[in-house]
């Protein structure tokens, strides 16, 4: 044919062998006789891809030609110059893929090429990598090369054979006990390198525990407000055993109660001597009902009010009101004792310090620690309430301790700065979902 793209159905052509015999100068016999369509060699140039993968998946192509995995090195392909080649990174189970190399970097996990002369191109495959923490205590994971900084990011993406070291750092009031899963031992930095997923944990327990009353700690009986009051508001509280504590210098000190039906008796002590049991009740409500005490020396005493837990016959309660103190000649309206205690459970947690109750609204336990969390032990059961749980003076969260059933449990609040930090947790006078009490107790603290 002397037209040959016309003559064939419509095809284009790059070269046609119009003859088997041509003539060249310099060669004795024949030649096949070639004709380019064209002035660019270049589109004459049969094409080549090559591809590589490193561990942890498969290039393949459209047509099936191009299968690549890292154990067969680098894979080629040839094509038709100027042909449309796609290529589709496919990770292994549990793999990722990460980028493409080359002339197909940036595109996502199909690339499409077009493939003039030689085409390189690679893809890199790696492994999801987690961590975490556990325990009593608290702390961070950062592992080198990555985004990881536990607590704010945990998991990240590694190229299949990068080395990352995970290191483990407690707070200042925990210790870190050890590695699980990728990781094992007690050395804080561990180094793996990547050939699948990795997942480590860092168990970090809390180092510091104190009893309920131990240093640090402070506690509180409810403030009850009555425009009666000396003050407009005076101190209350009626479990057996809870007192307020009141510093003087001087040979004598006055106290005033708040008296009512529900008055019971006081034990009164000055230095930790008893000088006197004081009845709290009137049929009805009396404030700035003085109590005179003299003839105790000069020098610095302490005036403790204890609720007995006794009344008398006319009484319905046990309970003690604190209207006011008069010390040095000065009347302390709404007084602020220099300390206080909540009432001694009956059934205390088994431990080594006291285990403390209070069901009076407003009454209240603190503790001031350095570290990033604090958990209190306490009870769950029919005759505990809610209670409501403030860091640095603001309310971080309510939690219910009514139960069905009686039991211990823990409750509190971490993820803080590791710095200092109060812990108040104030009882509400409010049942919970399952019992009918309003109590709420304390046998001890961890600071994490």
């Amino acid at each position: 044919p002397t037209v040959p793209a016309s003559d064939w159905s419509g095809y284009g052509w790059t070269f046609w062998q119009w003859t088997d015999c041509a003539s060249v100068p310099g060669i004795a016999n024949c030649v096949d006789g070639d004709r380019f369509n064209g002035t660019n060699l270049s589109r004459g140039e049969i094409g080549r891809v090559q591809a590589s993968a490193t561990p942890g998946g498969t290039i393949t192509s459209d047509n099936g030609v191009l299968s690549c995995t890292a154990a067969g090195g680098t894979c080629t392909q040839l094509t038709d110059p100027g042909a449309s080649v796609t290529l589709t990174a496919t990770p292994d189970p549990g793999a990722v893929f990460i980028d493409w190399k080359g002339e197909c970097a940036g595109q996502g996990g199909v690339c499409a090429l077009s493939v003039t002369g030689k085409v390189s191109t690679g893809v890199e495959f790696g492994y999801p990598i987690t961590a975490g923490t556990t325990g009593t205590g608290h702390g961070t994971v950062v592992a080198s090369g990555t985004g990881i900084d536990c607590g704010t990011v945990c998991s990240d993406i590694a190229t299949y054979g990068a080395t990352v070291t995970f290191r483990a750092t407690p707070d200042s009031a925990s210790g870190f006990d050890g590695w699980t899963g990728s990781c094992q031992g007690f050395d804080p930095a561990c180094t793996v390198t990547v050939t699948g997923p990795i997942a480590v944990t860092a168990r970090f327990d809390a180092t510091v525990s104190i009893p309920a009353d131990g240093d640090g700690t402070r506690f509180a009986w409810g403030r009850v407000h009555n425009r009666h009051a000396l003050g407009r508001s005076y101190l209350v509280d009626h479990r057996k055993g809870a007192s307020v504590s009141f510093a003087f210098t001087g040979s004598k000190v006055a106290w005033y109660s708040a008296n009512g039906p529900k008055g019971g008796v006081a034990s009164v002590s000055v230095d930790g001597s008893a000088v006197a049991a004081t009845s709290t009740y009137a049929s009805s409500p009396r404030f700035g009902v003085a109590h005179d005490l003299s003839g105790l020396g000069a020098g610095s005493h302490t005036l403790t009010i204890t609720v007995a837990g006794r009344h008398s016959p006319h009484s319905s309660g046990y309970q003690v009101g604190v209207d006011a103190v008069k010390k040095s000649g000065a009347l302390g309206k709404s007084p602020v004792p220099s300390a206080a205690t909540w009432s001694p459970a009956q059934q205390p947690i088994t431990g080594t310090g006291p285990t403390l109750v209070s069901d009076t609204a407003g009454s209240f336990a603190s503790l001031t620690f350095q570290g990033t969390g604090v958990v209190f032990d306490t009870v769950l059961g029919p005759s505990m309430g809610r209670a409501a749980i403030y860091i640095d003076g603001h309310l971080v969260r309510t939690v219910d301790l009514s139960s069905s059933k009686t039991t211990t449990a823990t409750r509190g609040v971490a993820g803080f700065a590791d710095a200092s930090h109060t812990i108040r947790v104030v009882v509400l006078g409010e049942r919970g979902k399952h019992g009918k009490g309003t109590a709420v107790t304390i046998a001890g603290w961890t600071i994490s």
